[in-house]
């Protein structure tokens, strides 16, 4: 940063950013966005815990696979936030988190089943996919779009909004998944035939259920104010998908390239090194090289 001209006052400082359209639009994004994120995010170990049964190394298990799916993403919205935006990569990778949360409202309808475990691994590779790109992104854009030489006091403001927002969150949240917990709204289907009715739970709500469904809701609203940011040239959503899809099929069919591999290599590496081993082999038999006592 250039050195100041002259003194200034430390809440003259702090007020600059909010007094920039841009960069305003971008805290009340960032802001609403945490704010969604808190208030879902410590519920779900408690929701497998407690309302699925599940043991802690169940949990466990889960989140090493969200993290290993979070690692092997990292990567791939790199290479879509250099090639776009770190906006168009939150217009994908953002609605993906928010649909995450939402299929935590279907986990136990109609209640836990043999088959429960099916949807919450789609769930935890698909929010830990999909948190690789928002992680990145949020970190990026307050840095791409705090002007030169004015980077410290635009920092402060987006994390002063991103600390109030992280604070307050998990207590409405809280407060909520509490206050609704004796509450229970639900929808049912009700199929009348001749042999009797046969009533089959389509939707239902309760307790932390109610959190969720605000996380999802404001996380709507996020998305909303993200429209308003602006960051270079704005870009199709559609690209990015498909630029998205083309990224993930890369690895399945280049391998070996040093510059291309991921760690979503490894199997086709071991694969191919398993083919060469037992073609090794089969030689050795065929040219009378192992003979069998």
């Amino acid at each position: 940063m250039p050195p100041a001209e002259g003194k200034t006052k430390f809440l003259d400082v702090l007020l600059v950013p909010f007094r920039d359209t841009n960069f305003r639009n971008l805290m009340q994004f960032l802001g609403s966005w945490g704010f969604a994120l808190a208030i879902a995010s410590p519920f779900f170990t408690v929701f497998l815990l407690q309302r699925l049964g599940y043991p802690m190394s169940t949990v466990i298990a889960l989140t090493v696979l969200s993290q290993v799916a979070n690692l092997v993403f990292v990567r791939i919205w790199g290479r879509l936030v250099d090639k776009f935006s770190n906006k168009a990569v939150l217009s994908v990778s953002g609605p993906l988190v928010l649909g995450t949360t939402a299929l935590w409202l279907f986990t136990a309808i109609p209640g836990p089943h043999r088959f429960t475990m099916v949807p919450l691994i789609g769930i935890h590779v698909l929010r830990g996919m999909s948190m690789a790109g928002v992680t990145l992104a949020t970190g990026n854009i307050a840095l791409r779009l705090a002007p030169e030489g004015r980077g410290a006091p635009y920092l402060a403001a987006n994390s002063l909004v991103g600390s109030i927002a992280g604070f307050m969150a998990p207590l409405l949240g809280g407060a909520v998944a509490g206050a609704l917990e004796a509450y229970r709204f639900s929808i049912e289907i009700t199929l009348d035939t001749p042999g009797g009715s046969t009533v089959v739970p389509a939707f239902s709500l309760q307790g932390m259920d109610f959190a969720f469904l605000l996380a999802t809701v404001v996380g709507l609203y996020a998305m909303h104010r993200l429209s308003f940011v602006v960051e270079g040239e704005a870009v199709n959503r559609s690209t990015v998908v498909r630029n998205l899809l083309k990224e993930i099929k890369r690895p399945l069919v280049t391998f070996g390239d040093g510059d291309q591999s991921t760690v979503l290599d490894v199997p086709m590496i071991a694969l191919r090194s398993t083919q060469r081993q037992v073609s090794r082999f089969s030689w050795f038999v065929n040219n009378d090289r192992i003979r069998f006592r």
